[in-house]
């Protein structure tokens, strides 16, 4: 794939996203970097004294220069709204994240310096805009669907020795994953999260139904993912923290209420795991609940935008944050429809780019398979009409297909059972958030509005809180956390910074380097300040950037 990477073929097309590839050819010398059709694979870019430079975890990029580590205003505003970075937005100022089909070539010239091009390959618009011009076809791309679905069940599982796994939930997506592996002869280690018990049911009513219609029996585990005497052994700024580290401050922050993050980057990659992820561009998933003929883009603006700020009641959100998200939501409804996409189904394009691209946790994790991302699926559900969507059409054809006896499970749609889980206010949550609250005032923490979440705050500390209260809680905790990691350093504590970075310097990049190890917070202070608890050694110049552990 490297050598066709070079000879400039578009191999990015056949592989199910999270995927990039660097290939270097020291011969001439010259390197290609391509990043996925989804744009979904984390590879960054930043520029710094004349020098390109590549990571997958952004604060390293310019702290490598020795530049200041600034949050992103607008990054930061997408979080707030959405619970991800949106566009190629990143958390950190200055640094982009590499956009869907983007290429990156350099070849190197007699000097030493480098001629570095971007350019536009096969991205996500490329197969939107050809399932948009299939439809009426419909029999041919539920057909291609499906083969799609097996031929990644089947080629992961030739991977590696061994069973792959996957979460199988009471719901319509990952039933329809355990449906393709089985259908390819591939039968997966089941497990299942009952803080809902209802899933629990009828994930077992699935797997009871493949032992007496066809005499299989699976190994199926059940366990609970977010118990209280698990979460809060560990305080909430500590979560906070132990999350952002880890994860380089992308990962969505309804992740608080699990249990705290190891204190390093795992070293060793683990069983294959399959994703339901991203199949709700097929099951009308943003859709009102009753649709009213073919909107047009105008009308659907407003929708969109509604669509990506569902994070945080908009009265928790501040003016510019709204301001941004409207920004968003009118670029993406334009793209959609230049693509010839109309109506509703501009929300699964919206779902795709933003949702699926940027928050979905696949893009963290190796060897987590999203087979809902393979190309015959998205150009199959661009090709059904917004009707079929609301129908299902997709997922019960192919169940009845694969595995026909599941097809008349029901399915658990939303909260379904009271869950078990630990909620963000539980524990030291309210008083924790408080302290943040009362220490708020910097660019992160100002994206919210805090009369409006000094009022969740109270109904919190009364016992009553509301379902909607937790993500703006969430959401408010890692800004003051993350605010308080990427502040700029101060003329007193600043280091002396490294010599300008030579012209000659090529590209520099640290996404295939050691794991980083986070910096521990102090588990003992007397300051009562949760600033002082959690500040971060800050990463400065070439003296910290450039040691192993850090990449």
């Amino acid at each position: 794939m490297a050598g066709r990477l070079l000879q400039g073929q578009e191999i990015h097309t056949e592989v199910v996203p999270p995927f990039a590839l660097l290939a270097l050819d020291r011969r001439s010398p010259r390197f290609a970097l391509q990043q996925d059709w989804l744009g979904m694979a984390r590879v960054f870019e930043y520029s710094s004294q004349g020098v390109v430079a590549l990571s997958n975890r952004p604060t390293l990029l310019p702290a490598f220069f020795g530049d200041p580590v600034r949050p992103d205003e607008t990054g930061w505003s997408h979080y707030v709204a959405s619970g991800h970075f949106g566009g190629t937005s990143s958390p950190v100022h200055g640094v982009r994240l590499l956009a869907p089909g983007e290429r990156l070539t350099g070849a190197k010239r007699p000097n030493g310096t480098w001629n570095l091009t971007h350019h536009q390959r096969t991205s996500l618009d490329d197969f939107v805009a050809e399932g948009v011009g299939r439809q009426g076809g419909e029999h041919a791309v539920l057909d291609e669907a499906a083969d799609g679905f097996t031929r990644v069940a089947a080629s992961a599982a030739a991977l590696r020795d061994g069973p792959v796994a996957l979460g199988l939930s009471g719901g319509k997506d990952s039933r329809l994953i355990a449906a393709a592996l089985i259908a390819a002869g591939v039968l997966p280690k089941f497990s299942t999260n009952i803080d809902h018990p209802t899933e629990g049911d009828v994930a077992r009513s699935l797997t009871d139904l493949l032992m007496k219609h066809r005499g299989i029996e699976v190994e199926h585990r059940f366990v609970r993912v977010a118990e209280s005497r698990t979460v809060h052994t560990e305080s909430l700024p500590h979560r906070v923290l132990r999350l952002q580290s880890y994860y380089d401050h992308q990962f969505p922050s309804s992740y608080l209420e699990r249990g705290a993050r190891p204190s390093q980057l795992t070293k060793k990659q683990g069983e294959p795991v399959f994703s339901g992820a991203g199949g709700e561009i097929a099951t009308a998933y943003w859709y009102p609940k009753t649709l009213d003929g073919t909107p047009t883009a105008a009308r659907m603006e407003p929708l969109v935008t509604k669509c990506l700020s569902k994070e945080v009641p908009a009265e928790v959100q501040s003016p510019l944050v709204g301001e941004r998200q409207r920004e968003l939501g009118a670029h993406i409804t334009r793209k959609a429809a230049a693509l010839g996409v109309k109506g509703y189904q501009i929300l699964d394009y919206a779902y795709m780019m933003e949702r699926m691209r940027r928050w979905c946790t696949s893009a963290y994790s190796v060897g987590l398979i999203t087979p809902f991302t393979t190309r015959e699926f998205v150009q199959a559900a661009f090709a059904m009409r917004a009707t079929d969507h609301h129908d299902r059409r997709i997922h019960m054809d192919l169940l009845k297909r694969l595995v026909p006896e599941w097809a008349d499970v029901p399915f658990v749609s939303g909260p379904s059972s009271r869950s078990t889980a630990a909620r963000i206010w539980d524990g030291d949550g309210v008083p924790e958030i408080r302290k943040m609250l009362d220490h708020a005032g910097g660019p992160l923490t100002r994206l919210m509005e805090a009369d409006a979440l000094r009022a969740v705050v109270q109904r919190c500390e009364e016992g009553c809180p509301k379902p909607a209260d937790a993500a703006p809680l969430r959401q408010f905790a890692a800004l003051a956390v993350a605010e308080s990691a990427l502040r700029p350093p101060t003329p007193t504590s600043a280091t002396t910074p490294p010599a300008p970075a030579s012209a000659t310097t090529p590209p520099a990049s640290a996404s295939a380097a050691s794991p980083s190890t986070p910096a521990s917070p102090s588990a003992a202070t007397s300051s009562p300040s949760w600033r002082a608890r959690l500040r971060v050694p800050r990463r400065r110049g070439t003296s910290d950037a450039a040691a192993p552990e850090r990449g």
